[in-house]
């Protein structure tokens, strides 16, 4: 059976199996960078929160001999438990006072999320695009991120310039910066026969990213961050993205050959990186001279 006649397969198992009044829809949801999941919605009239519960692992395990009675009785006990799990936080979304306080932004590429921009509030920087996200963080049952869109601005009568100069505003002064060598960040993951690895990262490289290690990639928008690390460093450097989280940063003067710099980002994302989790494919640089971060090109690398 394929994967869209099991779609179609679990929904009639449910809408035969629920007795309350709960609508269920079969819904398709655009992830970033265009991944594109599958799930089932769960709709009850009066209730705020309507989970939806993704579809794929289902399928996997439907292709191992599960029958698709059990597993839609699996999707009703998931339904079941989020409902039960509801973030008190979520209800603040309910006016821009309330939600204020856990606005933050991130970082994504915009050639990449065209189609998703087309109804969100972003600011350009470079080749990415600067969008606010509402932070889920209910200790013991939930951490994500709810990305604001521009229906979220007209409900709470705010504008787009007022939410994204406060939220940028806001994660500078709450989100902190993390920077570390490659070697503190890989203490403890690489094993002692590793050890060539190891040494190839010892400080020649580092890691940018904030205190969460959560969506930290935004920092790369901050002068003050980048001049910092300059400072340090006291020299120009490249700046890989490792994902929307962290940043790979590493000096000049450890460089022999540009190219290998896209090959490194391109094995990261291609091996290392969820889909959705991809920032870039190009390598950038930040000059202590002109106090700014710049776009590479390669000659051999496809670039966006």
């Amino acid at each position: 059976m394929s994967y869209p006649e099991f779609r179609e397969e679990v929904l009639n198992a449910l809408r035969g199996m629920i007795t309350e009044d709960i609508t269920v829809e079969a819904v398709q949801v655009e992830k970033l960078n265009g991944c594109i999941r599958h799930g089932v919605s769960f709709t009850k009239e009066g209730e705020i929160y309507s989970p939806t519960i993704y579809l794929e692992p289902f399928y996997g395990s439907f292709r191992s001999g599960q029958s698709i009675d059990f597993l839609a009785g699996e999707l009703i006990r998931c339904y079941k438990e989020e409902t039960g799990q509801v973030p008190d936080c979520i209800h603040k979304l309910d006016s821009y006072e309330t939600a204020r306080p856990d606005i933050y932004v991130k970082l994504i590429h915009i050639a990449e999320n065209r189609k998703l921009l087309k109804d969100t509030p972003y600011k350009e920087f470079l080749d990415f695009a600067i969008v606010p996200y509402f932070e889920v963080n209910e200790e013991q049952i939930f951490k994500g991120s709810v990305m604001l869109k521009n229906h979220h601005l007209e409900y709470w009568q705010v504008s787009a310039e007022e939410m994204l100069r406060h939220a940028i505003e806001y994660t500078r002064e709450k989100k902190g910066v993390w920077f570390k060598t490659m070697s503190e960040v890989l203490e403890g993951i690489i094993f002692e026969e590793d050890g060539a690895l190891f040494e190839r990262a010892r400080d020649g490289m580092f890691v940018l990213t904030n205190n969460e290690k959560y969506l930290g990639a935004v920092l790369a928008y901050f002068p003050d961050i980048l001049y910092d690390i300059s400072t340090q460093l006291k020299e120009d450097f490249y700046m890989l993205p490792a994902s929307v989280h962290e940043w790979v940063i590493v000096p000049v003067s450890q460089v022999e050959e540009e190219e290998v710099l896209f090959l490194m980002v391109k094995d990261i994302n291609d091996r290392e990186v969820l889909e959705e989790e991809v920032l870039s494919y190009n390598v950038y640089y930040y000059s202590m001279n002109s106090q700014k971060m710049h776009i590479c090109r390669s000659k051999k690398v496809k670039n966006y």
